[in-house]
């Protein structure tokens, strides 16, 4: 494994077994091992198109795959031939369209010799061998060969009125279109009288675009500078990854609404995790913290003031939803993400209006008022959800199946008191002083409540304490007290120093049960009883950085490490370069989404603020 200055890295393909995911802020894809495409959604419709194109050097058997890369902009790799021929290939997407080429650069080939290579294209939603497959309902579509050129052929939709275009520098020959939605052909590429010279083949789902090269596509031409680094630390090169991965799940969708989906690709944005995006987000791209701000402000509020955890951003249909429950984590979160975008751009010069902060304040002032009628009489945020998984639980950890976590939450009464604090910072800026009064003692009031939340005979906080009584189990939630400062100080320190004992590590950060718990399972509910999330871990880096500021960068230095696959390490579902959803302590290795669409930029958050160091700053 190799990392290069600009953060790509270079590896044997043993090493990353699948592709990477690319997007912008009109499409997604996903790419296989091989530098191949492996479908292409489209953010207007939420609809994927193409299960497979590939492009590979004729006769496959005289190549050798020496190498693959990841870098920011593109996927690739080297193939070499016996003689000492050598072609790169690269797979990148425009910047803006929902355009993707696949380049061929031949290097050290005989002079005025030509380099052959076959193309693939399947043209519909397809079954993936590498990723989570495609949407069923879009198998069926089918597709007819509508216009054939030497430079271009045209795919349309036999159910709607769609076409697809497919280019190739050089022209195609042996060209056959094969049922069901199969297109296969050959190119030949002459190279120039120094053995070299370079193909492209590009897709385009809109056929009319005037693009001629997709702008990214343009950074091919600059050759790869492979001195090698052999890097002090890797979390300036996860801080990097963490920003450019966040603009790969930022998308324009068809209601004109911008933001991301939390299993991308989608269009269903979920508030809290729109909160942590926002807070990295903040400090690289506080554009995109403004779009997606915009979005829940038009959608997720509703006439109470509870703040709705989905957001489906249908075409003609947006609804929301909160799983039936009086409050859970969203309605703080929201809070949180609007003040930490205000603080910000106030911090880089650029605050808000003052008419623009009043409207905000005034829609914070009824969610706080909504969190503060929660309260019940022991004056403290008592979720009432009756269910099971998204229906029974108040904080992050919401899709354990059979599982129910109500009543007083310590995470969500911590998360109430900091949107609470964070409230009266936004009615000091709205030169609403009497309110940020009232906010501020309504803050601390909770937070002084919450020393009910102290089990007596260990001195850390309970999970949670409902109709049935407290729950003494520790959990990785248990650190919300330390992160945001609420309740009791010798608490905080208490519950969060017990995340950091052994039986809670494992080689990529926290677990969110101890091995010791008699309901640990490293792979139930997606890893949340007993896995280990790395979105989780970064909360606890944070939250000890001032206990124990050592301990807090070796946690960092363990979730960076996660982007970049290593030697002799089983690879799961790691893709270089990306930050994977959870780690299975058991199997070893990364499960769950290959991309978190969250985590990227709450890494940056955490270099950020949670464990300053001025040498990552970029």
């Amino acid at each position: 494994m190799t990392l290069l200055p600009d953060g790509t890295w270079v590896g044997d393909i043993s090493q990353a077994p699948r592709g990477c995911s690319l997007g912008n802020e009109s499409a997604f894809l996903r790419c296989t091992a091989t530098a191949d495409l492996d479908g292409i959604w489209l953010a207007e419709n939420s609809r994927w198109y193409t299960g497979e194109l590939s492009v590979t050097p004729l006769p496959a058997s005289d190549w050798t795959v020496t190498e693959v890369f990841y870098s920011p902009t593109e996927q690739g790799l080297f193939y070499q031939r016996a003689d000492g021929a050598e072609i790169t290939k690269k797979i990148v997407l425009d910047r803006i369209d929902p355009a993707v080429s696949i380049w061929m650069e031949a290097k050290h080939f005989p002079p005025d010799s030509v380099v052959e290579y076959a193309v693939r294209w399947r043209v519909g939603a397809a079954w993936s061998d590498t990723h989570r497959q495609q949407p069923h309902g879009q198998f069926e579509r089918r597709w007819k060969l509508a216009n054939l050129q030497e430079w271009h052929i045209v795919a349309s939709s036999m159910d709607a009125e769609e076409e697809i275009r497919l280019g190739s520098y050089p022209f195609f020959e042996n060209v056959e279109w094969v049922e069901p939605n199969l297109f296969t052909a050959e190119c030949t590429l002459q190279t120039d009288g120094k053995g070299g010279g370079m193909g492209c083949i590009s897709l385009r789902l809109r056929p009319d675009s005037d693009t001629e090269t997709p702008d990214a596509a343009r950074q091919f031409l600059n050759p790869l500078i492979l001195n090698h680094l052999a890097p002090e630390s890797l979390i300036p090169y996860a801080h990097k990854w963490g920003q450019v991965c966040s603009w790969r799940v930022f998308h324009k969708y068809g209601t004109g609404d911008w933001g991301f989906t939390n299993d991308p690709p989608g269009n269903t944005i979920v508030t809290r995790d729109c909160a942590w995006y926002m807070f990295g987000a903040d400090y690289f791209a506080p554009e995109l913290s403004a779009k997606l701000l915009d979005t829940l402000k038009r959608h997720c509020i509703y006439p109470s003031g509870k703040v709705a955890e989905y957001v489906r951003l249908q075409p003609g249909n947006v609804t929301i939803d909160d799983s039936g429950l009086n409050i859970n984590d969203a309605t703080p979160l929201f809070l949180l993400g609007l003040a930490h975008h205000h603080r910000r751009m106030s911090e880089r010069d650029q605050p808000y209006p003052l008419e623009a902060t009043q409207a905000d304040f005034t829609r914070a002032r009824l969610c706080a008022d909504w969190i503060l009628q929660q309260r019940n009489a022991n004056g403290l945020v008592w979720c009432d959800g009756k269910g099971t998984n998204v229906w029974g639980i108040g904080g992050w950890r919401n899709i354990i199946p059979a599982y129910r976590l109500a009543g007083e939450l310590t995470e969500l009464n911590a998360l109430c008191v900091a949107a609470l604090r964070a409230v009266a910072g936004l009615a000091t800026s709205a030169g609403d002083f009497a309110a940020a009064t009232r906010y501020a003692n309504s803050a601390e009031a909770l937070s002084e409540a919450m020393a009910q939340l102290v089990n007596p005979a260990t001195g850390m906080f309970y999970l949670n304490r409902d109709e049935n009584g407290a729950n003494p189990q520790i959990a990785i939630d248990c650190a919300f007290p330390a992160l945001f400062n609420a309740g009791p100080q010798e608490a905080q320190r208490k519950t969060l120093l017990r995340l950091m004992e052994p039986d809670f590590r494992c080689p990529h950060g926290v677990l969110t049960l101890s091995r010791n718990d008699k309901a640990f399972h490293p792979r139930y509910g997606w890893g949340l009883m007993g896995g280990s999330w790395y979105n989780a871990t970064a909360w606890v880096a944070a939250a000890l950085a001032r206990y124990d500021a050592p301990a807090a960068w070796e946690l960092a230095e363990q979730l960076a490490s996660s982007l970049f696959p290593q030697e002799g390490r089983s690879h799961g579902v790691s893709v270089p370069g990306q930050f994977p959803e959870w780690y299975d302590p058991e199997r070893e290795e990364s499960a769950g989404m290959s991309l978190s669409p969250w985590m990227p930029a709450t890494f940056v958050w955490l270099v950020e603020e949670g464990i300053p160091w001025g040498g990552v700053r970029s």
